[in-house]
């Protein structure tokens, strides 16, 4: 994955070196740009596990945990993760409201907690990989030197999940792809005619993420998988090419 944002910069900062070099005929305002844009963004991004879980209808008669109906109540969770996401973005004016279509890449994450039973801690790991594609529609006013926006976006999260537990059980691998939605406000400001920075805070809700359930697995019983409900905040810059 580290290798692909690699690649994916090299290529977006040798495009953004060559529409500096050669100019632009669009003129560009402060109320963002007259035509259509390519936005590359990088982010540091925090991704949490909100109400991060583990189904166990029969492990919970067992187990030493707190339980809610047929979910074991994990303690000691780790459930937030500092990572780098990327997306790339076209954009363009749609009934007079600025609109981007996106695609958003995220590193894997880690969440983890402890169920025990008969007094012995087993530490269950969720493992995601969750993408998304997203249209944002903004709202642009301009100040004295750049353009303040407030955006909402909606799309789909595309996800894989894993888990293991303890040294050996596992959650087989789940994909999923669920509803998801952002809120965002920031600040775009020109630096040459055709090219501009965006600092940007955003929050997006990207739907639930969850393992397969086991069935037949080795000291683990049947119907069990983690879940939890994928939260993002964002700190992001972005640059955009105007064409």
């Amino acid at each position: 994955m580290k290798k692909t944002f690699l690649m994916l910069a090299l290529i977006s900062f040798s495009a953004i070196s060559f529409a500096g070099g050669h100019g632009s005929n669009s003129s560009h305002t402060s109320n963002g740009s007259n035509g259509s844009y390519f936005k590359i963004t990088f982010s540091d991004t925090e991704l949490s596990a909100d109400t991060f879980s583990f189904h166990n209808p029969t492990g919970t008669g067992t187990t030493d945990n707190t339980t809610s109906g047929n979910y074991i109540i994990m303690t000691s969770i780790d459930d937030d993760e500092d990572i780098t996401a990327m997306s790339l973005a076209y954009g363009m004016h749609v009934m007079g409201m600025r609109t981007e279509l996106s695609y958003t890449m995220r590193e894997p994450v880690t969440f983890t907690g402890n169920a025990s039973f008969s007094s012995t801690d087993f530490l269950q790991t969720l493992e995601v990989d969750a993408d998304e594609l997203m249209v944002t529609m903004y709202h642009d006013m301009p100040i004295s030197f750049a353009t303040f926006s407030l955006g909402v976006g909606a799309g789909y999260t595309f996800s894989e999940s894993n888990g293991y537990q303890g040294a050996s059980g596992y959650f087989p691998r789940s994909k999923d792809q669920e509803f998801s939605y952002a809120l965002s406000a920031g600040l775009s400001i020109p630096v040459m005619s055709n090219i501009s920075i965006d600092i940007r805070y955003s929050y997006k809700d990207l739907g639930k993420v969850k393992t397969g359930n086991t069935e037949g697995i080795a000291g683990m019983n049947d119907d069990e998988r983690l879940e939890a409900d994928l939260e993002e905040d964002t700190m992001s810059v972005s640059l955009s090419i105007l064409f």
